[in-house]
């Protein structure tokens, strides 16, 4: 019979760094339950219950977690930079052992064993990913609007009853109404970068090094879009957002362009929402989100090559990450403040399903 502790053991030493390697997640807490299934399960089965398709089943269950754990730990280092403190303890215990081998060689008169290089410091895109994370997290969350419009609506089967139906309709008509405000909102922080970047001395010293303007208005597409959706008087008081500060220095741009081109990734999962709930396409009520289509990705990555190769030193850098994170800021102000504008017109989605019932 082999032994359960093995395999167990080896479960929890991936689970057991969970706090740091899944960020207090929902992987976490999938590590953990699975590592208290796996325990259960191997002990339930030396101690009473000592059957083959038992052990094989945990045997399986085991391996499928060491895989998991080894495949969400690989995921975190490559996409986010995480990684294990005990990989950060080792290395600097490696560093300790390198100087002390020197100094042994160094007084014994011979030469200090060669050294491999240290890991290339972090890109500029990974700096500013890692440490507006916060920032950005509470921008998603600050007004519901930003929940709601990713949300997907369900579809009803032809011979769905007439109460399911109702529901429906009311609940596509608070979504419609948290477009509304996800366009303002959006309109309001387009415009305010645009006039910011065009009066910019930055932009220049930015073009000269690569930078690409888009080819579009973005706030042009969101009136527009706002006019066919909701009329002309919607796209009339459609207005430009505060707090965005002059951009002087191609750091400042840098780190203000991180958070307006970012967004267009988050745009075309909210397009795809918006298409399915509504039935808006890029031509008709929803150019603006659904403008890049297919072509997001390698737009996104464009962009994030040309910010990994500006030659900023790293006072330059934390400057970047500080306007970033100011940018952040500003946004999640004024989606507040659009909320409680419109917080009488909006309602959750579902309360008005709960009315009708």
């Amino acid at each position: 019979m082999p032994c359960p502790f093995v395999p167990v053991a080896g479960v929890g030493a991936v689970a057991g760094g969970a706090h740091t390697l899944f960020l207090q997640d929902r992987a976490r807490r999938t590590a953990w339950l699975a590592t208290l299934a796996l325990a259960v399960g191997w002990t339930a089965y030396a101690i009473a219950y000592r059957r083959p398709p038992l052990r094989i089943a945990l045997e399986a269950a085991t391996v499928l977690a060491l895989v998991a754990g080894s495949v969400r730990v690989w995921w975190l280092a490559r996409h986010r930079g995480v990684s294990s403190p005990i990989w950060s303890r080792m290395g600097s215990l490696l560093r300790i052992g390198r100087a002390r081998a020197s100094r042994v060689h160094a007084a014994l008169g011979a030469a200090p064993p060669a050294v491999a290089a240290e890991s290339p410091a972090p890109s500029l895109s990974a700096l500013l990913r890692d440490r507006t994370r916060e920032a950005h997290e509470r921008v998603e969350t600050l007004a519901s609007f930003n929940r709601r419009i990713v949300e997907r609506l369900p579809q009803l089967a032809a011979d769905a009853p007439e109460s399911e139906r109702q529901r429906l309709a009311l609940a596509r008509a608070d979504y419609r109404e948290a477009y509304r405000q996800f366009l303002l909102a959006a309109h309001e922080f387009e415009a305010a970068l645009e006039a910011r970047l065009a009066e910019s001395p930055a932009l220049a010293e930015a073009v000269a090094r690569g930078y690409a303007a888009e080819t579009h208005a973005p706030a042009a597409l969101l009136r527009a879009d706002l006019a066919h959706v909701f009329g002309a008087a919607a796209a009339a008081e459609a207005g430009v957002m505060p707090g965005i500060a002059p951009i002087r220095t191609l750091a400042e741009l840098a780190g203000i362009e991180y958070v307006r081109r970012g967004s267009r990734a988050g745009a075309a999962v909210i397009g795809a929402a918006v298409r399915a709930n509504l039935g808006l396409t890029r031509e008709a009520g929803a150019s603006f989100l659904l403008h890049y289509g297919r072509e997001t990705r390698p737009v996104i990555e464009a962009f994030k090559r040309w910010l990994d190769g500006l030659p900023l030193a790293a006072d330059e850098a934390k400057v970047a990450i500080a306007r970033a994170i100011a940018t952040f800021e500003a946004v999640g102000r004024a989606h507040q403040r659009i909320e409680e504008r419109f917080a009488a017109d909006l309602e959750p989605l579902g309360a008005a399903a709960t009315r009708s019932r």
